[in-house]
C-alpha cells in the first residue's frame, strides 16, 4: 500500500517546469536567485525561466543576505559599497536580459557603476524607476540612456543638471512616453521638457512642489503631452521683487481651464483634510517640507507610473 502512494506522489524535483516557473512567480527575486537554485537541477534550470524576469524588482530586498535596507542611503559607507552591485550581477545573471521592468529598492545608494551595470546587463528595460539616493553625475545618466534606447516609462526623483540629461533621454530614448518627477517644476525645467521630449504623453509631479509659470509653459507649449498628474503638490509663484513668495494648494482658475481643454487628464487634489497634503506640507505661510517617502515613489494616480 505505502508503495502504490509512493509512486502516486510527485517528487518536488520531478514537478513539470511550467508548474515550478508558476510557484516561483509568487516569490521575490532574491529568493529566486539566493534560494531556489540551490534545491535541485530542475530547480535551478527553471529559475532561468524568462516568465520569471519581465521585471526585476528589487523593492523587497528581505530575503537578501545583507538584510533589507531600512533607512535612505543605505549601503553607501565603503565596507557596503559593493552589496548592490554583487545583487545586480546574480539577478541579470539570471534575468538576462529579459526584463522589461526594473525597479530599484529605494533606500539603497545608487552608485555610477551600479547603474552602468544595470543598463549593460538589462538594455530591453521599458519601465525603470530610481531611487532619490545616488552619486549619478551626467556622464554616467548618457549611458544608461545609450543603453535603454526602448525606455517607454521613467521614474526619477530628478536631475542635478536637467538640460544636459533630458536631452540625453530624448536623443536615446525615442519611445519615452511616461516621466514621473519627484521635485520642484520651476520655469527652466518645464521648458527643458518641453525642448527634449516633444513626444511626452503623461508627466506626474506628484507630492512636488510646483511653480504656476512652469505649469503655464507646459501647457501653452507641449502639443502633445495627454495627462498630467499634479495631485498633492503645493503650488507657488515666482518670487517678487520684495522677495516674498506665496504658497497655494490648488493652481488657479487660468491654469484649471487650460488644462481642461489642453488635456485628456489633469490630475489635483481638491480634499481641504487631505492626509498625504497635509503630511507633506504642513500648510503655515512659511517654506513647505518635504521628504522623499517610498510610497510616493511607488504610488501614482496616473496607472503607467505605479509599481
Amino acid at each position: 500500500m505505502e508503495g502504490d502512494m509512493e509512486q502516486n506522489v510527485r517528487r518536488w524535483d520531478k514537478l513539470d517546469s511550467k508548474i515550478l516557473v508558476k510557484i516561483f512567480a509568487l516569490l521575490n527575486v532574491m529568493e529566486i536567485v539566493n534560494v531556489l537554485p540551490e534545491v535541485c537541477d530542475s530547480w535551478f534550470d527553471a529559475c532561468y525561466h524568462q516568465d520569471l524576469w519581465n521585471a526585476i524588482d528589487l523593492t523587497d530586498l528581505s530575503s537578501c543576505q545583507y538584510g533589507a535596507p531600512q533607512k535612505p542611503n543605505s549601503w553607501a559607507e565603503d565596507e557596503e559599497s559593493n552589496r548592490l552591485e554583487q545583487i545586480l550581477v546574480d539577478v541579470t545573471h539570471f534575468g538576462r536580459r529579459h526584463a522589461k521592468n526594473f525597479f530599484f529598492n529605494f533606500f539603497v545608494f545608487l552608485r555610477e557603476d551600479d547603474l552602468a551595470l544595470a543598463a549593460e546587463r538589462a538594455p530591453n528595460v521599458r519601465k525603470l524607476a530610481i531611487p532619490p539616493w545616488n552619486s549619478l553625475m551626467e556622464s554616467s545618466f548618457e549611458f544608461a540612456c545609450s543603453q535603454w534606447r526602448q525606455l517607454q516609462t521613467l521614474i526619477i526623483p530628478g536631475f542635478r543638471r536637467h538640460r544636459r540629461e533630458l536631452r540625453a533621454v530624448g536623443q536615446n530614448c525615442k519611445n519615452l512616453a511616461n516621466l514621473k518627477l519627484m521635485s520642484p517644476l520651476t520655469v527652466e525645467l518645464a521648458k527643458s521638457i518641453v525642448d527634449a521630449l516633444p513626444n511626452l504623453k503623461s508627466l506626474s509631479l506628484r507630492c512636488s512642489i510646483v511653480y504656476k509659470e512652469a505649469v503655464t509653459v507646459i501647457l501653452i507649449r507641449h502639443l502633445r503631452l495627454k495627462n498630467l498628474n499634479l495631485s498633492h503638490c503645493i503650488f507657488r509663484d515666482i518670487p517678487q521683487v520684495n522677495n516674498t513668495v506665496r504658497y497655494y494648494k490648488e493652481p488657479n482658475r487660468t491654469v484649471v481651464r487650460r488644462a481642461k481643454m489642453n488635456l485628456e487628464k489633469f490630475l489635483v487634489c481638491s480634499k481641504d483634510d487631505c492626509e498625504i497634503c497635509s503630511s507633506l506640507f504642513p500648510f503655515a505661510g512659511t517654506d513647505p517640507d518635504f521628504n522623499y517617502r517610498e510610497e510616493i515613489w511607488r504610488e501614482d494616480e496616473l496607472e503607467e507610473f505605479a509599481f
